[in-house]
């Protein structure tokens, strides 16, 4: 009955992470099916979960056309009037939601703040994927098969919208302080097979 949460980085190699340890203990890994979930539970359309989160993390700015093509959600075929999903509302659906599935047991919750909601969860896991600015924006920049400079704007753009949702829907709290993870594991050193063992490991401990 394993739980485990991941935080990660642009370019850290964190998803990857995520579904090789899923696999390897048989977990359920969940990422993009928590808005899924979350749309169910609160009777509205994935659209308005995303667009929830969006706002959460929104701030003026001028943002070029890649930027804006990169982090733009999917658009869903309905364009009907849509009630708009409080953060309260929110925060709660995400927290039933995600305890729902730790209650069942092993999984791997990806994202989403797990590490927050989860933090007193008796025997759950929380770890975060990391690796240094310059490891990320290469990677993110050969994955995507765009400049170095693209890809260092996607990485940092990326860290300040997670940075932010956490701030937002957690009291300010950083989403890179250590004392919410028990590992924090730098794919600039170590590979991501390696990653998924050690992660491996420390849940089966």
């Amino acid at each position: 009955m394993g739980v485990i949460t991941i935080s990660r980085e642009l370019g850290s190699r964190g998803t990857e992470i995520a579904h090789m340890v899923a696999e390897k203990l048989g977990y359920e890994c969940l990422d993009r099916e928590l808005i899924a979930a979350i749309a169910k539970e609160a009777g509205v359309e994935e659209v308005q979960v995303s667009d929830k989160e969006d706002k959460a993390t929104a701030r003026p700015r001028i943002v070029g056309p890649e930027m804006t093509a990169f982090f733009r959600r999917q658009q869903y075929a309905s364009r009907r009037p849509r009630e708009a999903l409080g953060d309260q509302a929110y925060l709660e659906l995400v927290r039933k939601v995600i305890r729902e599935r730790a209650e069942r047991g092993d999984v791997v919750v990806l994202g989403r703040g797990g590490q927050m909601v989860l933090r007193d969860w008796p025997g759950a896991l929380h770890v975060h994927i990391t690796a240094p600015l310059e490891v990320r924006t290469a990677r993110v920049a050969e994955e995507r098969g765009i400049s170095r400079q693209l890809a260092e704007r996607l990485v940092r753009e990326s860290d300040r919208r997670k940075r932010d949702y956490i701030r937002h829907f957690y009291n300010n709290a950083d989403w890179r302080n250590p004392r919410y993870y028990h590992l924090i594991i730098d794919t600039g050193r170590i590979s991501p097979e390696v990653a998924a063992e050690i992660i491996v490991r420390a849940a089966r401990s």
